[in-house]
């Protein structure tokens, strides 16, 4: 059985070119052939995690990690850990970013938490208004400062997502 036979028998997808001019037993050169991975992903829902909903948009647009990578304007590593395991925080400009270019609303793509995130200066405000409680109440009840509140409602901070969680088990109705 020859080396050709071999490797097509380990790796059936590939496409085997040698050099015309090529002395015997240089290396073999592959264009490796693959099936889009958008046809064994399911439609995102409310529980797809912002990983997977990454990757179902970006395959839906034809894209390669490499090409969305460049296209969103991060380093090729970085979004291919973003579709590796869920991430807890992903830079609003670069989530607003991806969902240009994959062609849909930045809502498709991510999860509650970092949605909120993407407008949490105004909505946390806007939040705390509506539940007519000071800022120092707020900071109390989700267990942080004063002045981390603040900082929140400037834009200076981030939420962390524990503290999130809790925001939204005070806004629940009772």
């Amino acid at each position: 059985m020859d080396s050709n036979a071999i490797i097509r028998m380990i790796t059936p997808n590939l496409s085997l070119i040698r050099w015309p001019d090529a002395p015997s037993g240089t290396a073999l050169m592959y264009i490796h052939r693959f099936t889009p991975f958008s046809n064994a992903l399911p439609a995102p829902d409310e529980k797809t995690p912002v990983n997977d909903r990454l990757r179902y948009y970006r395959t839906q647009s034809g894209l390669t990690q490499s090409e969305a990578a460049i296209l969103i304007g991060i380093d090729r590593t970085t979004y291919i850990r973003w579709e590796g395991q869920p991430l807890k925080y992903y830079p609003r400009d670069k989530l607003t970013r991806a969902a240009e270019v994959f062609g849909c609303k930045v809502e498709d793509i991510t999860d509650r938490y970092n949605l909120f995130l993407l407008s949490a200066p105004a909505n946390l405000k806007t939040l705390r208004k509506e539940m007519s409680i000071t800022q120092r109440e707020l900071a109390r009840a989700l267990g942080v400062s004063t002045g981390t509140v603040k900082e929140w409602e400037q834009g200076v901070k981030r939420m962390q997502e524990k503290s999130y969680e809790r925001l939204m088990i005070l806004t629940q109705p009772k």
